[in-house]
């Protein structure tokens, strides 16, 4: 194997390691914390640029050993990643605090992902993952005074982790992000995100949208809504409510562009927004 992954690092090369997630009766998982005593390496691990699964592609060429630690829990099989994840923080690879909920929720739905064509350029479209802690960081700081005083109704220039990692860690049901992605070769951009948090005591959630200002206008907060309305229909959400300042117009304009029952009500210069996700479905109904 060394001599395959040599050749494979000539120019433009890439090492691929394709493998199952589990051993064959399942039980034991193939990714590992900790090499077993006395198992061979045959690979140096800044050699490998991919590790697939069936659950996935980990991209590890150049990233640090949390980030590396991170992408190979989440190509792992599920009944294993919160194990996984637990070892890697006893062995110090990951910060005591790193979020266990993307492990103990609904597993991550890949039949969502999807692409879109925004200003004539193609972008993946999926929910946002653990390892996309880092590009959540760049669009948050990419934001001009104006957005951050629209999406968070503050001008502070700072944003915590905890709040990063309570957007990329989600349990896919009660909770639900997704991120608008451009590739371009080796590099990868979030240029929007929208998540939603359900109300566990009802069937409401509160949703909120962020573009990237060179992206606004171009149709990606269009896009969003609607697919955070098609995704809140089919887990059983009735009703998205959020909060919008009375001067973010174009919020305001996306909400109403649905064809949704908008209602909206001023308080202290933010509009309370609620739309309901079944009304027009009745509608339909009653006329058919």
């Amino acid at each position: 194997m060394p001599d395959f992954i040599r050749g494979a690092l000539s120019a433009r090369g890439r090492t691929i390691i394709v493998m199952p997630s589990t051993t064959s009766d399942g039980q034991t998982s193939r990714i590992v914390s900790v090499v077993p005593k006395g198992a061979g390496v045959g690979a140096m691990r800044e050699d490998i640029h991919y590790v697939v699964t069936e659950y996935g592609i980990a991209h590890l060429r150049g990233k640090t050993l949390a980030k590396r630690s991170l992408e190979l829990i989440n190509v792992a099989h599920p009944s294993f990643r919160e194990k996984l994840l637990d070892q890697a923080v006893a062995l110090g690879y990951l910060p005591e605090d790193q979020s266990r909920r993307s492990y103990r929720g609904l597993p991550y739905p890949e039949e969502l992902e999807q692409t879109a064509v925004f200003d004539g350029q193609t972008a993946i479209v999926r929910p946002l993952k653990p390892t996309d802690e880092d590009l959540v960081r760049e669009l948050f700081y990419s934001f001009s005074s104006k957005t951050l005083q629209q999406r968070f109704m503050t001008t502070r220039v700072l944003q915590p982790r905890e709040e990063r990692m309570s957007q990329v860690n989600i349990d896919y049901d009660l909770s639900m992000a997704f991120g608008v992605f451009l590739v371009r070769g080796s590099m990868t951009e979030l240029i929007a995100v929208c998540e939603y948090e359900r109300n566990p005591k009802n069937s409401s959630a509160e949703v909120s949208f962020a573009v990237r200002d060179d992206w606004q206008g171009k149709g990606v907060g269009t896009y969003m809504v609607n697919l955070l309305v098609r995704v809140g229909k089919s887990r059983n959400i009735k009703t998205f409510t959020a909060d919008v300042l009375s001067t973010n117009v174009g919020m305001l304009n996306l909400f109403y562009r649905t064809g949704l029952d908008v209602s909206a009500k001023l308080e202290d210069d933010v509009y309370k927004i609620s739309f309901d996700l079944v009304k027009e479905e009745e509608k339909v109904k009653e006329a058919g």
